[in-house]
């Protein structure tokens, strides 16, 4: 009598960091004193290389130079790995390009944040990138899925909607701060002008956490000139950040106009933390907020709606700490980074070796 033994034949994979790996931010990760990245988990979970552009020398370590050479040097190396997994588009389109010069290139999938869509670069090489068969997109929202099918033209079958992985372990609920506290965070594209007009007259300090950079171009807001009840600066680290949240009301995201993910980080963190958040709905929302059950969406420049929603949290405490409680759980449930990694590796076909939890 024969006897069978299923062997699954794993798969190695290549995850590609657009940047460099920083060894000090990789140790305060180990040392609890910073989240983890997906990729952290993913490498673990799936036995993957991280590759970066630490693998290159010359110019800048996020410059279009190095990811160039970094795509060179891995499509060099195509029998090292059987597919590629790439943090953005930032690597992910210079290795495609690399790749269609093969002539049996290795799938490729690419998370897909949506920075690169606009713009003369994107129109002159999107139809390369439609034609190349063994390239995937893992969209962070279903809104840049939708954009990659309806506006760009790209394939249904391969977009694919990822969804979004915050270290829920790091970002863990906990009872508010004992005084009444806006909080805000973040500096990609932010307008802050919006926000402190809506919480002007609300008699509520407010807290923005951002660097010297925070500052949009098309933002009148000087921030030499800001009202008594605004603080702004760097909260210095990850820890302190959570600090931020946990004092939080209410956590406010508030945008100018954007056809890209942007926001996403600050709105998970928050929501992470059991914090009822308020954000400005773009152009490609994230798939984190559930209006009306979790948070607030209001419309880009809406001062009056802005202040509305602000005024409505503040006056109802308790209703703020359900949403935020409902938001906890709804990130717990589907926004982990383990939750993450495993809509990844169901997309892309791989199996996890490590335990299905978060780090």
């Amino acid at each position: 009598m024969l006897e069978w033994e299923c062997v699954v034949v794993r798969q190695r994979v290549f995850y590609v960091l657009g940047g460099p790996l920083q060894a000090d931010l990789e140790a305060r990760k180990q040392s609890g004193d910073q989240p983890l990245s997906e990729f952290n988990l993913f490498a673990k979970r799936n036995d993957a290389r991280i590759v970066s552009t630490d693998e290159v020398q010359g110019g800048d370590p996020i410059s279009l130079r190095r990811r160039l050479g970094l795509a060179r040097v891995i499509t060099q190396r195509a029998a090292d790995y059987d597919l590629l997994v790439t943090s953005g588009e930032d690597i992910g389109f210079p290795l495609t390009l690399a790749s269609m010069l093969t002539k049996r290139p290795k799938p490729i999938w690419i998370i897909l944040h949506g920075s690169y869509l606009q713009g003369r670069k994107f129109a002159a090489i999107a139809p390369l990138l439609r034609r190349a068969r063994h390239v995937h997109f893992l969209c962070l929202a279903e809104s840049l899925r939708a954009m990659m099918i309806e506006r760009h033209g790209f394939p249904a079958d391969r977009c694919h909607n990822a969804g979004y992985g915050i270290d829920t372990s790091f970002f863990t609920p906990g009872p508010p701060g004992h005084e009444p506290l806006i909080v805000s965070a973040g500096s990609a594209n932010r307008d802050y002008q919006t926000l402190v007009s809506a919480a002007e007259g609300l008699g509520v300090p407010m807290r923005i956490a951002a660097d010297s950079l925070w500052r949009p171009k098309q933002s009148p807001l000087d921030p030499g000139a800001l009202p008594d009840f605004v603080t702004i600066g760097s909260a210095g680290n990850y820890m302190d950040l959570r600090r931020l949240y946990q004092q939080a009301s209410v956590v406010v995201v508030p945008m100018h106009p954007a056809q890209y993910a942007c926001g996403y980080a600050v709105i998970a963190e928050a929501m992470a933390m059991g914090r009822v958040v308020i954000a400005t709905r773009t152009a490609a929302p994230s798939d984190l907020l559930v209006h009306d059950k979790t948070g607030y969406y209001v419309e880009p420049g809406d001062v009056t709606g802005l202040r509305g929603k602000i005024r409505v949290l503040l006056d109802e405490p308790q209703r703020a700490l359900d949403m935020g409680a409902l938001a906890a759980e709804r990130m717990r449930k589907h926004f982990s980074l383990a939750a993450y990694c495993e809509t990844i590796e169901r997309t892309i076909g791989v199996h996890s070796v490590a335990p299905q939890v978060d780090l």
